[in-house]
């Protein structure tokens, strides 16, 4: 915050210590600020590699669906890939339905 005039002292030596003191003040705000800068590229550059790497995964995560599911799978809404319920099997249960029970 800056103090309003009347709010500073009259002594001359009183002001050019306050003066020494802020410019000390500013030149280490500055350091930290330039040191901030460094770690802001450090993390851009983290985060380009990150986001390629991402890509790169995506695009395997694609070859693998076409190899187990074929080029149609892509066109399927993701809503509509679910099983509906009487399709799915039951613990217990073969692909028709009945309850598998020992011989």
């Amino acid at each position: 915050m800056t103090p309003t005039a009347s709010a500073l002292p009259d002594d001359v030596d009183t002001l050019k210590a306050m003066l020494v003191v802020a410019a000390g003040e500013k030149a280490g705000l500055q350091v930290e600020a330039a040191a901030l800068k460094v770690e802001i590229a450090r993390l851009v550059i983290i985060n380009e590699r990150a986001e390629t790497r991402i890509a790169g995964l995506h695009g395997i995560i694609k070859q693998l669906e076409r190899a187990r599911f074929g080029r149609s799978s892509e066109k399927l809404d993701p809503a509509k890939r679910h099983v509906p319920a009487g399709l799915c099997l039951r613990r217990g249960s073969d692909r028709t339905g009945r309850h598998r029970g020992r011989a």
